[in-house]
Parts: structure tokens; sequence; C-alpha cells
């Protein structure tokens, strides 16, 4: 069985999001990790223990900056494929 494990989506500031989607949306901030002193590794879910959750990035661009709300920056390649571990290297 597949599943999405986690979607990313571009933010312009870290605690106005997890505000919207904790606060707004209900969803529950999953985690919260400092990567740099500009990046975190910010994480927010509907559920916790089923389907997807949502990696909240913060551009780092004026070009991601230009495609918060439209996702389909994914699908052109503006952003790495990111894991935790090659977040810092990558950004």
């Amino acid at each position: 069985m597949s599943h999405l494990g986690m979607i990313t989506v571009v933010v312009d500031d870290y605690d106005v999001a997890i505000d919207y989607y904790t606060n707004a949306l209900g969803f529950t901030l999953v985690e919260d990790t400092k990567m740099s002193e500009v990046k975190r590794w910010v994480v927010v879910a509907p559920d916790v223990n089923q389907g997807a959750a949502l990696l909240l990035a913060k551009a780092a661009s004026s070009e991601q900056s230009a495609a918060i709300g439209n996702q389909a920056v994914l699908e052109r390649g503006l952003l790495p494929t990111l894991t935790k571990q090659a977040a810092p290297s990558t950004w």
C-alpha cells in the first residue's frame, strides 16, 4: 500500500505558518528543530498517527518567495528533494 509521507509547503515565515496550521486548521506541531541561523525543520500534521505531514520550508530566494501559494513550483525543480539529514547542505 502506498502513502504520502511528507509534502513540502513553501512559507515566508515559520511562526506565522505554524500559527495558521495549528490554530486555524487544528494541525499538530510534530517537530520544530533549528537547523541553522535561518532554517528550521518544521513539520505539522492533521493527524500524527496516519496520513501525510507538511514540511514547512521557508523561502530562501526571491524565486522561492514568488512561488508561495503555488505548489506547482515543486514540479519545476525550484526546491531540492529534502531529507532531514540532507537539509542543511541542500539549502
